[in-house]
């Protein structure tokens, strides 16, 4: 298969309900996680984008975001290239995500190689993930396996995030072949899973941007189809036509890793990464685990009075405030 440039895509849709209270505003208002900080730097989204850049030109770096998240996207849009912010109705997982991602890049590249990076996560060691994620471009060219997804070597028997099983017929330990996925487990499972070789599932993945596409034909093809008619009417990601978001209204959230990934894992590729502090931050003890890892030292106050006004979850979770949180209502203008 022939190598075309590297994309990198953000996914950045999702309202991050679960972590509920820990992520409201001081007027209560549920902000979607991505758009909070960590440690009162940066919040997780640019976080990603660093990530992205790592590994692709900054015109070639795309983010998926929601239209009703356009108050907190709409001040970093200019960030991107022209055509480069893609702009989702409403949320419906991150199957339709990448799917709608991989379908907009294709049209603009045809041999494009693809890397996912999801906005939900931190690492203490930035630069051990990012060195990962080039490894898994890289490792596209020599294999015949159609993705490969991050592996991080855990830490310890997490029960909220999920697992990745590699094959243990490999030749080379460090870039197996998958097994299976498994979704989060109790914490004998988890330490069962990680004495025969597992690894968190960092769900970052990288491939052909056509076989990311070839991965939905098997239980959905007619909405490739039709969602790929819609891409190619499609003159600016940043403001869908009325027929994709007709679409958008009907379709079911599809998740990438139960619903399209684990069913194909034999075709997967595992590259491994070391230990690096890193962490998923879906869930609120996901978050909790993160705090207690960070030494008092390590945190860090913004220059940026935008980036002070974002609800910062280590301190949410310091002070132990869990605000009731309300729906936040959107202030996008119609087609933002």
């Amino acid at each position: 298969m022939k190598q075309g440039d590297v994309w990198a895509v953000v996914l950045a849709g999702g309202d991050g309900s679960r972590l509920g209270g820990l992520t409201s505003d001081s007027r209560g208002r549920l902000v979607p996680k991505q758009y909070c900080t960590a440690d009162g730097s940066q919040c997780l989204l640019s976080l990603a984008m660093k990530r992205a850049r790592s590994v692709a030109s900054p015109e070639r770096v795309c983010a998926v975001v929601v239209a009703n998240h356009w108050q907190w996207w709409h001040t970093m849009s200019n960030e991107f290239a022209p055509g480069n912010l893609i702009v989702q109705s409403a949320d419906r997982g991150t199957g339709n995500a990448v799917l709608l991602a991989a379908l907009t890049i294709l049209k603009r590249d045809p041999d494009a190689r693809i890397v996912f990076f999801p906005s939900d996560q931190y690492a203490a060691k930035e630069s051990v993930l990012t060195l990962a994620a080039r490894d898994a471009v890289d490792s596209l060219s020599s294999t015949s396996r159609d993705l490969v997804v991050i592996g991080i070597e855990p830490e310890g028997p997490e029960t909220d995030i999920g697992y990745l099983v590699p094959s243990l017929d490999e030749e080379k330990l460090d870039s197996r072949g998958l097994e299976s996925l498994v979704e989060p487990v109790d914490r004998r499972r988890a330490a069962a899973l990680i004495a025969r070789g597992s690894l968190w599932n960092s769900m970052i993945v990288a491939g052909h941007a056509s076989a990311f596409v070839a991965q939905f034909l098997p239980h959905h093809p007619g909405l490739v189809a039709r969602m790929q008619v819609l891409v190619g009417r499609c003159d600016d990601p940043s403001s869908p036509p009325l027929a994709l978001e007709d679409l958008y209204e009907r379709l079911p959230s599809i998740d990438l890793a139960t619903e399209i990934l684990q069913p194909l894992a034999h075709n997967l590729l595992v590259c491994k990464a070391p230990a690096c502090g890193w962490t998923r931050l879906s869930t609120p003890h996901l978050v909790k685990s993160m705090v207690q890892r960070l030494s008092p030292a390590s945190r860090k106050l913004a220059d940026d009075d935008r980036v002070r006004r974002m609800p910062d979850l280590r301190s949410a979770v310091q002070t132990g405030k869990r605000r009731a949180p309300q729906a936040a209502r959107s202030t996008a203008p119609a087609h933002a």
